[in-house]
């Protein structure tokens, strides 16, 4: 590929990367959209920091889900396999060129080429990161307040005696309220339980690594 015409706020970068890894944060990703999560929702699922699954999204940061995140997302995207993992490829590393844009608000903009046999690239993706808590896809059936009040609830009924993963409580939601919520609803009335004083939630970590919320 020829060398790009760049305009001041854009950047380009040639590497290397395996196929196996590369495919799978994009599969995540596609899966992740159709399922209405955010990427800093699909991390408080995930039990981690909430930028870590845009980090595996930025084609030109280092950090690739796991091998333990795999059935981990299985669970949260109630998928098989196949549908975020493909270990049949039939080349072992894909030779990439991206084209990174800084915006106004902060955010990146991304355009992936792929290498392919005859040495001319394709485009792979292009994708925009998203503002920080802005909504993907499916509407929530509960108001943050709503969900505030109902996680208000489950503390005076002792559900946090024991330590839940965000996406135990995730599907405690779900269950309750019979439909979709945003789990930035969920993190979101920590925030506003915190706030109130005389009711906090802590955070921990379990044995995998994974936050985790109790009394």
């Amino acid at each position: 590929m020829n060398k790009p015409e760049l305009t001041e706020n854009q950047t380009a970068h040639y590497f290397t990367v395996s196929s196996i890894d590369f495919e799978k944060s994009y599969k995540v990703m596609d899966m992740r959209i159709a399922k209405g999560f955010s990427d800093r929702e699909l991390s408080f699922l995930l039990g981690y920091h909430p930028l870590y699954v845009r980090d595996v999204e930025n084609p030109l940061h280092s950090k690739r889900y796991k091998a333990r995140d795999t059935n981990y997302l299985l669970h949260i995207f109630n998928c098989t396999l196949p549908e975020i993992l493909d270990d049949k490829l039939e080349e072992l590393t894909y030779k990439l060129f991206v084209v990174a844009t800084s915006n106004a608000d902060e955010t990146k903009s991304y355009e992936i080429f792929r290498e392919g046999p005859n040495g001319k690239s394709k485009l792979f993706r292009s994708f925009t990161e998203l503002p920080a808590f802005k909504a993907v896809g499916l509407k929530s059936v509960a108001s943050p307040i709503m969900v505030k009040d109902f996680i208000l609830d489950l503390l005076d009924e002792g559900y946090f005696s024991e330590p839940k993963t965000g996406l135990e409580l995730f599907r405690t939601c779900v269950e309750h309220f019979k439909g979709h919520v945003r789990p930035f609803f969920i993190t979101n009335a920590f925030k506003l339980i915190h706030k109130m004083g005389d009711r906090d939630i802590k955070v921990s970590k379990n044995e995998m690594k994974r936050f985790v919320y109790s009394e």
